[in-house]
């Protein structure tokens, strides 16, 4: 409890205006967001839809059961936005000095709003005109029910559900938009900050940025774990295979299926987890520039050696703690567990391991 409070009160303090304060802090963003989230649980529950997205009879909200994209909502999502929005507020304000900068950050803007377009514009619109169709993995065009056009529900529901159609494809949008923006314009801030010869510690508010981008990021990568293992657990079911036999651990009697179910949206997932976490660890690495430049020649720009130099760098900066948790998100978007108590005890496990090898570590310091 102690390092969740510090952690708080560290992301309470990580972020200020160069010359004030921010006008919201990312704990109470955290906070609307949640609140929104549950207000959308209200709302479904509200417009009659049924936990569980595999009853082919009952009504639906996507194509993730409800529990799953509840849990997101909860967790995921408030976590990006209480990092992103003080990231694009503090970016914001360090562009306007700067003519150029300034139109690079409305340049960023814009790909931030064509990337959220191609996120949760398609799936709405593929929740809108793609579920008239059967597959044998549980996606859009699986679903067989309509979000737009829910067939037997009261005018009441209907109103309820149109409602948080509305509401949860907008906050999740707002969530792509800002989670570019705070992620990606804190790269491109540190690729410019890092140009200087003179070395010089970070400012407070760049502190507060790398560790806001961190946070963002892996709450992503935990998000594409969340993912993974809900459509692995409903593929399962989809398909027939009997879920029930991965609760009593029989994995080598039906890992055929398993690894089958598993490869569809493996690639896409990992790329995308893969260059988000790219993005991090370049901007620690440029990070690292500015407290201690490295003096290169044009020469050894030219080789590998110089390359490798920087990513080992950067690699170093980023620190065990998210090296490992990256490690093991990346892990759990390859090889998901199948259904919600594989993932809480895959969970446990990575904690008890990471928690042991910190206990290694302080030893092994206190010794030398």
């Amino acid at each position: 409890m102690l390092g969740v409070a510090r952690t708080a009160n560290m992301w309470q303090k990580s972020i200020a205006w160069r010359d004030g304060r921010l006008p919201t802090t990312p704990l109470q963003i955290f906070a609307i967001s949640f609140l929104i989230g549950l207000l959308q649980i209200d709302l479904s529950f509200g417009a009659g839809i049924q936990l569980h997205s595999m009853v082919r009879d009952g009504n639906r909200f996507g194509y993730l059961e409800c529990y799953n994209w509840s849990v997101t909502y909860l967790t995921v999502v408030p976590t990006i936005l209480a990092a992103c929005i003080p990231n694009t507020l503090v970016l914001y304000r360090q562009t306007r000095r700067q003519n150029s900068h300034r139109r690079q950050f409305l340049i960023l803007l814009g790909i931030a709003f064509i990337y959220a377009l191609a996120t949760a514009g398609r799936e709405a619109w593929a929740s809108i005109y793609d579920t008239n169709h059967d597959s044998g993995y549980v996606e859009w065009n699986s679903v067989s029910s309509g979000e737009w056009n829910v067939p037997h529900v009261s005018r009441l529901q209907s109103v309820i559900w149109h409602a948080l159609f509305t509401l949860g494809y907008a906050h999740y949008f707002i969530a792509s938009f800002f989670g570019f923006v705070g992620a990606f314009g804190t790269f491109l801030y540190f690729k410019h900050a890092s140009n200087g010869n003179k070395p010089r510690k970070l400012f407070p508010y760049e502190s507060g940025l790398l560790f806001n981008q961190k946070v963002a990021v892996m709450a992503y990568l935990l998000y594409l774990v969340l993912l993974r293992s809900a459509k692995v657990s409903m593929n399962l079911v989809a398909s027939g295979k009997a879920e029930e036999t991965w609760k009593t651990f029989d994995l080598f009697k039906h890992g055929e299926a398993y690894l089958d179910i598993i490869s569809g949206g493996l690639l896409v997932d990992l790329l995308f987890g893969t260059f988000w976490l790219i993005v991090t660890v370049a901007t620690h690495g440029c990070a690292s520039e500015i407290t201690s430049p490295h003096a290169v020649t044009r020469t050894e720009k030219q080789f590998l050696q110089y390359i490798f130099n920087r990513a080992a760098h950067a690699y170093a900066y980023f620190g065990k703690g998210p090296r490992f948790w990256a490690g093991a998100f990346l892990f759990g978007v390859v090889i998901p567990a199948p259904g919600f108590h594989l993932l809480i005890a895959g969970a446990v496990l990575f904690a008890t391991l990471r928690m042991v090898g910190s206990a290694w570590a302080r030893s092994r310091e206190a010794s030398e």
